[in-house]
């Protein structure tokens, strides 16, 4: 929980919002919880992205996903499953 005073949020505004930001980024599950279910080569696949939350991977749609170099039917499968487990789907190509 964040609890912040008024006079603290006019003064300071944007330090507020930078400490909302940070909780908010902390909130969300990282890429790693994923990439231990997986094997070497989609994991560096799913490393090459660059993303750093499951969320962030989510962005992207499941034909870009599987264009990636180590990624095949049985990681798409494990993939899919994870995100499913955590409310998410990929976005629609």
């Amino acid at each position: 929980m964040l609890r912040f005073w008024n006079n603290e949020v006019i003064k300071n505004r944007d330090g507020v919002l930078q400490v909302i930001a940070e909780a908010i980024k902390e909130l969300r599950m990282p890429i790693e919880n994923l990439l231990r279910k997986l094997a070497s080569p989609a994991q560096r696949a799913i490393q090459s992205t660059g993303v750093t939350t499951i969320e962030e991977l989510a962005e992207m749609s499941e034909t870009e996903i599987m264009g990636l170099h180590g990624i095949g039917k049985n990681a798409m499968k494990t993939i899919k499953a994870f995100m499913a487990e955590n409310g998410l789907s990929f976005k629609k190509s």
